[in-house]
């Protein structure tokens, strides 16, 4: 990576050159794109099914290399602790472990840890909250890679 600082003054550019030579994080290895160009966040998080009768109202993806994320915005009556429990069984069947979780009646939050197809260690984060609006959820799950 090359970054270049452009100092106050008279003083000369700043040009650093940032070499990262671990090959777990090269971007030259299959695993960052995967087969033909499919997306590494499917590959990553599992498809997740909103629960019956539950309205999505936006959302949408993002990320690369070592960090992907997810949200969505949801129409549902459950509550944010209904709601994380049945997102939490999903995660539980696509073989994510949970590592620690809170809540209070408006937010819900959880940890999580998974292992990829290549071996690499990842954690991730589930937050399911109120949007102050009647039956209005928020949702957003975060990965990051375990290094």
């Amino acid at each position: 990576m090359i970054t270049a600082y452009t100092p106050d003054g008279e003083k000369p550019a700043d040009v650093r050159l940032s070499l990262d030579t671990d090959p777990r994080t090269s971007i030259c290895k299959e695993r960052f794109f995967g087969p033909r160009g499919t997306d590494r966040a499917e590959k990553l998080i599992p498809v997740l099914k909103p629960p019956e009768g539950a309205v999505q109202k936006g959302g949408g993806s993002g990320g690369g290399g070592d960090q992907w994320e997810s949200d969505a915005t949801l129409d549902t009556e459950l509550s944010v602790r209904e709601l994380e429990t049945h997102y939490r069984n999903q995660l539980l069947e696509a073989g994510w472990e949970l590592k620690e979780e809170g809540s209070n009646s408006s937010f819900t939050w959880s940890t999580w840890s998974f292992t990829d197809e290549f071996g690499n260690d990842w954690s991730g984060i589930l937050l399911v909250s109120e949007l102050g609006q009647e039956n209005m959820r928020y949702l957003y799950l975060m990965v990051h890679m375990v290094y």
